[in-house]
């Protein structure tokens, strides 16, 4: 198999192994949530929930590292240099030592603050102990993102993607097994530290498969390394701080304004965010060591050409989920949560349209990215932020969930529809009407073959045994349609040609 081949066969077995990751992700997650909130109670799950919020924002700790990381060591291993990637490598681990320490501390002062601001109860003590636990285990984690990035860079998705899964399903059946016998909060913490620690042994063993001349060597980093990966992780670290004040802020928008029962509906309109962004993590970032490896080859030829199939791929499979929440989950909603959370359907109905360019631009960011010149992917996400906080304080009493929904939507396309891609496809000498002729003809295909999908939802029982399995009908008959007349035929026979039996050891 020529290079190439075997570059398109590993991205092509990683992206499907990576989907596969994330559906048994979200399966589990959507029947453990209820699992839980019935074992545990819905105070005490509030509980978890918290823990969970505080333990999320520890991620800013990463400062953009892992994608800076990534993306040098992706550039260096282009380049096939070992003592540039060791640099790298030992550099960041480092740092991420650094944050994973000072995560660990704050977990640890908060946990024992929390029983002197708590209402006595016997949920204050388990709540403490909780949070310490998942302070030890974000404490890991951080440093595992160096490695985790690493093999990413190296291009070994499938394993990634088969330790996640083992991840995900070891979870479920650990929490079933304990909390059916009765264990509470710092059960659900230990197993998660318990689960991570597998993870990072796993990991370990994985990077001294592929990369068994790389290791971490403190004597090797140099200021200049550190000054380096800091300079470009810093407009990373501002993309996030956009995209937690644009996710993280709109509750407390609402909850003022509307009550605490709003929060909730909006809540089950939201999730749909976490899972967009998720697929975006999972799939699409696979295609971020490709860009990086041809910006250090300086080959923009190969970066047009990949970047306009990514593009492709990202469009179809982001209209395809776009066009299944819209047409399923007026359904849906009511019958997972009732009835009354309809307007929760509306919420999800216009933050889906904005997570839908956000998704499509996948690509575009991990180009600019490639290219250094992801400061203004970083400065218009923050001012996207900016604008949907101002556009939901205005709309949120007369429009109540929808407004928040419509002030996240709102800015999202404008910016990740409008600016962003002008401004890559500038930076890589392609040019605009082509791409968006692409987006445009695949978004096109993708509605025309919902039509008749539509009609089938509005003529179904409503019951998950008839969702379900019209769902599985339509998008069965979709992927059949969409794979046949939509994809180029060098890219079908690259798809067959990876389903062929072949180790698993070769990706």
């Amino acid at each position: 198999m020529t290079g190439g081949a075997a570059k398109g066969r590993t991205l092509v077995v990683g992206a499907a192994l990576a989907m596969v990751a994330f559906v048994v992700e979200v399966v589990s997650a959507f029947f453990l949530m209820p699992f839980l909130i019935h074992a545990l109670g819905p105070e005490r799950y509030g509980l978890w929930a918290l823990i969970g919020t505080i333990i999320a924002q520890f991620s800013l700790l990463d400062f953009g590292l892992s994608a800076t990381a990534q993306r040098y060591m992706a550039g260096a291993l282009a380049q096939e240099d070992r003592a540039r990637a060791g640099e790298i490598f030992s550099a960041a681990a480092l740092l991420f030592l650094i944050a994973g320490g000072v995560a660990l501390a704050l977990s640890l002062i908060l946990a024992a603050v929390a029983p002197l601001v708590m209402a006595p109860g016997p949920g204050r003590d388990e709540f403490a102990l909780a949070l310490a636990i998942m302070g030890v285990m974000v404490g890991l984690s951080l440093p595992l993102n160096v490695v985790r990035g690493t093999v990413m860079a190296r291009m070994s998705f499938a394993w990634l993607s088969v330790i996640e899964i083992g991840r995900a399903l070891l979870r479920v059946g650990a929490v079933v097994l304990v909390i059916d016998q009765g264990r509470g909060l710092a059960a659900l913490a230990a197993i998660t530290l318990a689960i991570t620690v597998l993870e990072a042994v796993a990991l370990r063993l994985l990077l001294a498969r592929v990369l068994p001349w790389l290791s971490v060597r403190l004597g090797a980093v140099r200021r200049a390394t550190l000054i380096e990966l800091f300079h470009f992780s810093k407009h990373v670290f501002v993309v996030k701080i956009g995209d937690m004040a644009r996710y993280r802020m709109d509750n407390f928008i609402i909850a003022p304004v509307l009550g605490l029962s709003a929060v909730t509906h909006y809540s089950a309109a939201s999730r749909l965010a976490d899972t967009f962004i998720s697929l975006i993590d999972r799939v699409f970032t696979l295609c971020g060591p490709v860009f990086s490896g041809y910006a250090a080859l300086d080959d923009r030829e190969n970066m047009r050409e990949k970047f306009l199939l990514f593009t492709r791929f990202a469009t179809l499979a982001t209209a395809c989920a776009a066009g299944g929440v819209l047409s399923a989950g007026w359904i849906f909603i009511p019958l997972w949560l009732g009835a009354e959370f309809i307007d929760s359907y509306h919420a999800m109905a216009a933050l889906t349209i904005g997570l839908t360019a956000l998704l499509i631009q996948a690509p575009t960011r991990e180009v600019l990215s490639a290219l250094y010149k992801h400061p203004f992917d970083a400065w218009t996400n923050l001012a996207e932020a900016v604008a949907n906080l101002a556009i939901s304080l205005l709309l949120v009493r007369d429009f109540g969930i929808l407004g928040v929904a419509l002030g996240t939507a709102i800015p999202m396309v404008v910016v990740k529809m409008g600016l962003l891609p002008v401004y890559a496809c500038r930076r890589i000498g392609l040019g605009v009407a082509v791409y968006y002729r692409l987006v445009a003809g695949a978004l096109a295909v993708v509605a025309l073959c919902h039509l008749p999908i539509v009609a089938v939802m509005l003529t179904i029982p409503h019951s998950f045994p008839a969702l379900f399995t019209a769902a599985l009908v339509c998008y069965g008959l979709l992927g059949v349609v969409l794979f046949r007349f939509a994809l180029p035929r060098e890219v079908r026979a690259l798809l067959l040609a990876s389903l062929r039996p072949a180790r698993l050891a070769a990706v």
